[in-house]
């Protein structure tokens, strides 16, 4: 298995998956919550390399860089010389999906594309050729393609994209046993929780400093959890907890707030297939935490699984502007029975099985 930045499903996956199969996982960052203590804790073997986000050219750490490029060299000729039955890629980058499938050409072929990199935008100029070209050539040449959308999401891939595809699996981030957690103590007042990622990328129509800050005028209380600085807050009602919370102590602390917060307005430059598709880690982990969970309406899958289990609130760009409103009509319990019921369907052992026997298959 490779994984050049782990989260938290690269950690559950391995989990459940080390029962079915003898894994040796290759690390490419060295910035996740788990370390190759962790990881090693669970019986495999782990090489870890710190690739990832350390912008050695950019910074000026060139001897850093070719020290770590060179024991890269040095232990994949090792790894290289073991005979492996399956090599699983988890990207992006995509790049190093296809590094890892040419240099593993003999062995069965697993592609898990987190995110789906051709629906990012309409116009697929403003992408990465690079990016694009070993994506293809991932999907084009995987045994099994694991995806986490909906179950049609890679039909709606169009021929003259990706041409041909093999296997196929839709599997989704799930939740883990063992971090599900049950806090009845809660904060005074309407607290709402953000956790992953904060980026400024244009392809948002509000980014998340304006969302946060709409929602703090607007009489709710905002609890960021996030490692990414995103500069100071004027408004005293959004809280940034810098401080680093490891699973499964991120899931406990956020469980004594009242929502999950996991609302992303796009602009127009954005491939609809990106909206309709998304599906992130942290939707999961609200659930983990016992959370229902906001999300708007543009992101399709996510609202569609939050009504099927009503486990949430689903709102429009005129709800968001009249927030505190909203929530206050909903019914609290029925909504906590909601996540009950969704955590409880959705949990990963329930479906790990399909997996390991879609790749025992191959």
């Amino acid at each position: 298995m490779v994984d050049p930045s782990p989260t938290s499903i690269s950690y559950k996956l391995i989990y459940y998956l080390r029962r079915y199969f003898d894994i040796t996982l290759i690390l490419l960052s060295k910035k996740s919550s788990y370390t190759e203590n962790d990881y090693a804790n669970l019986g495999i073997m782990v090489y870890s390399f710190n690739f990832k986000g350390e912008g050695y050219i950019k910074n000026k750490k060139i001897i850093a860089g070719l020290a770590e490029v060179f024991k890269f060299i040095r232990l994949i000729k090792k790894i290289k010389k073991n005979k492996y039955d399956y090599i699983f890629v988890r990207t992006e980058p995509n790049l190093a999906g296809e590094f890892f499938f040419k240099l593993f050409n003999d062995a069965k072929k697993v592609y898990y594309p987190y995110d789906i990199f051709l629906f990012r935008q309409k116009d697929k100029e403003r992408l990465n050729k690079f990016e694009v070209k070993a994506e293809k050539y991932c999907f084009k040449n995987a045994d099994l393609i694991i995806h986490k959308g909906p179950k049609d999401e890679l039909s709606w891939i169009k021929n003259n994209e990706i041409p041909t595809m093999n296997g196929k699996i839709n599997f989704l981030p799930y939740c883990f046993d063992a971090w599900i957690t049950k806090n009845k103590k809660k904060v005074k007042g309407i607290h709402l929780v953000y956790k992953g990622g904060l980026n400024s990328e244009r392809k948002f129509k509000i980014n998340y400093k304006q969302v946060f800050d709409t929602m703090a005028r607007g009489g709710l209380d905002i609890e960021i959890y996030s490692s990414e600085y995103i500069g100071r807050q004027e408004n005293k009602r959004v809280h940034i907890h810098y401080n680093r919370y490891e699973y499964p102590n991120l899931i406990k602390e956020i469980g004594k707030y009242h929502y999950g917060i996991n609302v992303f307005f796009h602009n127009k430059t954005v491939d609809p297939r990106w909206k309709n598709s998304a599906l992130s880690n942290k939707f999961f982990s609200f659930l983990e935490a016992g959370l229902p969970i906001i999300v708007n309406d543009e992101l399709t899958f996510m609202a569609d699984l939050v009504k099927k289990y009503n486990c949430g609130v689903v709102i429009t760009e005129k709800d968001f502007y009249n927030l505190k409103n909203v929530l206050k009509k909903q019914n609290y319990k029925k909504l906590l029975a909601g996540v009950e019921k969704a955590r409880n369907e959705l949990l990963m052992s329930k479906q790990i099985s399909r997996l390991a026997n879609s790749i025992n298959s191959l």
